[in-house]
């Protein structure tokens, strides 16, 4: 099984973009994903009573965008699409565009566990991405 990188917010750049406590040398590379939480109440199983695990409140959300031996920098964005419409003589052209926009990691509205806002030495964890596998040769999707 993979490990999950786990760190803490070190430093924050901008509204959008902070510097992380692990780097190269524990295996970040540009392009992971990593959520910022606060660690919740331990919940435990409904028959057992066992501890199952500490809930999660998520604040938000980074990819990594540049990574150094010993911090990495994730900034917090998505991709807007948007359909302007073109009129040009014989009509008109819709035509989408998608574009950066950046989310300000201290305005983040929060569900209904509302945890504290963002701030330096807050937990962040990689997000696991699932990865399927590719189907077997066979009479419906054989390869030409």
């Amino acid at each position: 099984m993979v490990e999950i990188l786990k760190g803490r917010i070190a430093a924050f750049l901008s509204q959008s973009k902070v510097a992380i406590n692990i780097g190269l040398e524990n295996g970040v590379k540009k392009g992971m994903k990593f959520v910022i939480y606060d660690e919740g109440d331990l919940i435990l199983d409904p028959e057992t009573r066992a501890p199952l695990e500490k809930l999660e409140l998520i604040k938000g959300r980074i990819t990594i965008t540049s990574v150094q031996e010993k911090i990495s920098i994730g900034e917090s964005f998505k991709f807007v699409t948007t359909s302007p419409y073109f009129f040009e003589t014989l009509g008109s052209l819709t035509q989408s565009m998608s574009k950066r926009v950046d989310i300000v990691l201290t305005d983040v509205v929060f569900e209904a566990l509302q945890p504290e806002p963002i701030k330096i030495g807050d937990l962040v964890r990689q997000v696991r991405q699932v990865i399927s596998k590719p189907e077997a040769p066979g009479p419906d999707n054989a390869r030409a």
